[in-house]
C-alpha cells in the first residue's frame, strides 16, 4: 500500500515537471538565457538568494580572561594590545598605592566593531603589605564572535582617574 502511494506521488510530481516546460513561451534557449525583446540582448539568469540563506550575525563579546601576572613596587601605567584570530590580548600595568592589589575588569564595551576594556586593580586580602608605590602588571584577553574588532582601546582606572594607556587599530 504504501509503495503504491510513494509510486502515484513520484508520477505526479514529474508529470508536472514536463507540463512546465510544455508551457514555456518559446523565449528561452531552455540553458536558463532569455532573449530582451526590446535589445536582442541574451541574458542569463543568476539564482537569487532565498530566506534560507543566513544573514551575518553581529560581532558579540565572547570568553574574557584576567590574570595577575606579577606584583611589585613601580609606578609604571601602561598596556599593549594583540589582535587575535578570537577577539584581542591586553598586556598591562596598573599603578597602585601598594602592591597588594590584583588586576580586575571594570567594562568591557563593543560597539561598532571597536572594542574597549577598562581595567582597574583591587585590593586584595593579605594581612602585610610592602610599603612602596605599587603596580600590577596583567594578562588580560576579550574574545569575540563573529568577527574579530578593528580597534581596541585600553583604559585603566588608577589612583582616582580613569586614563587611556593604549590604543591600536588592526
Amino acid at each position: 500500500m504504501k509503495r503504491r502511494t510513494l509510486l502515484k506521488r513520484a508520477s505526479a510530481v514529474t508529470g508536472s515537471l514536463a507540463v512546465a516546460g510544455c508551457l514555456s513561451d518559446g523565449t528561452g534557449s531552455g540553458d536558463g538565457s532569455t532573449t530582451d525583446e526590446d535589445d536582442g540582448e541574451s541574458t542569463t539568469e543568476q539564482p537569487t538568494e532565498t530566506e534560507a540563506s543566513t544573514t551575518e550575525q553581529p560581532m558579540s563579546l565572547g570568553d574574557r580572561s584576567v590574570e595577575t601576572v606579577k606584583t611589585g613596587c613601580g609606578s609604571e601605567n601602561s598596556a599593549t594590545v594583540s589582535f587575535t584570530d578570537s577577539g584581542a590580548s591586553v598586556e598591562g600595568k596598573i599603578p597602585t598605592s601598594d602592591p597588594c592589589h590584583e588586576a580586575a575588569f571594570v567594562d568591557i564595551e563593543l560597539k561598532d566593531g571597536a572594542l574597549t576594556v577598562t581595567m582597574k586593580a583591587v585590593e586584595t586580602d593579605v594581612d602585610s603589605c610592602q610599603q612602596c608605590l605599587g603596580m600590577v602588571e596583567y594578562s588580560a584577553g576579550v574574545g569575540t564572535e563573529n568577527g574579530v574588532p578593528k580597534s581596541v582601546t585600553v583604559k585603566h582606572e588608577a589612583q582616582g582617574e580613569t586614563t587611556v594607556v593604549a590604543d591600536a587599530t588592526r
